[in-house]
């Protein structure tokens, strides 16, 4: 954990890694937050119970992240395509919401 975070703090700066970080959310980070909690709460407590919930906080967080892009846009599937495309026309904008939205 304590490597992970000393990474972001080397990337944070320039590069690619800077931003794409600087795009996330507050709800983005919130999920982040929530995971980083629950994994360290395993860690320091053992506890089988909050190990077997993990994946579920994972789907949940997934959930969070997606659905939100839903209402205030643009959908995640579209922030997907326009890595490999930036400039995505209207009809590629309007499949990608369907297909977010399936």
């Amino acid at each position: 954990m304590l490597f992970a975070i000393l990474w972001l703090q080397r990337w944070a700066g320039s590069g690619p890694v800077a931003t794409s970080l600087r795009r996330l959310s507050s709800i983005d980070w919130t999920v982040v937050g929530v995971l980083s909690c629950a994994s360290a709460a395993i860690v320091l407590t053992n506890s089988e119970l909050l190990l077997r919930l993990y994946p579920s906080l994972v789907n949940l967080g997934l959930l969070t992240a997606f659905g939100t892009t839903l209402v205030r846009g643009p959908s995640m599937i579209e922030k997907f395509s326009r890595l490999g495309n930036p400039n995505l026309p209207p009809a590629a904008v309007r499949h990608t919401r369907r297909v977010m939205q399936v």
